[in-house]
């Protein structure tokens, strides 16, 4: 009787062991996959980081060349309107010409009379 129950208690040792060892492995799976699953979350953060990064990056880029290209297009207007004050300059001093010619010819032409 004595040898049964001593083989029932070790019977339920080893059950207890090996139920024991179920759940340190269970622990340490579960262990594993939050690692994991942390890991990939550090990844995928790190990822999404460096394409924020790259994307403001790039909109600084295309403000840069829409303000380089805005300067352009101001100093352009700029000679354009330069060069239209200049053209209307020029037919004002033409037309004074060409006005102060007429007189002198009315002139010339009574003073002959």
């Amino acid at each position: 009787h004595k040898r049964v129950m001593a083989d029932a208690l070790a019977i339920n040792q080893a059950a207890l062991q090996i139920q024991q060892l179920q759940l340190e492995a269970r622990r340490i799976e579960e262990l594993r996959l939050m690692e994991f699953v942390k890991a990939r979350a550090e990844r995928e953060d790190a990822h999404e980081a460096e394409r924020l990064k790259e994307q403001k990056a790039k909109d600084l880029e295309v403000a840069r060349l829409r303000a380089l290209q805005e300067q352009a297009q101001d100093k352009m207007a700029e000679r354009h309107a330069l060069e239209a004050r200049c053209q209307q300059d020029e037919l004002e001093r033409q037309w004074r010409r060409k006005g102060e010619e007429r007189v002198r010819a009315e002139v010339g032409a009574q003073q002959e009379l």
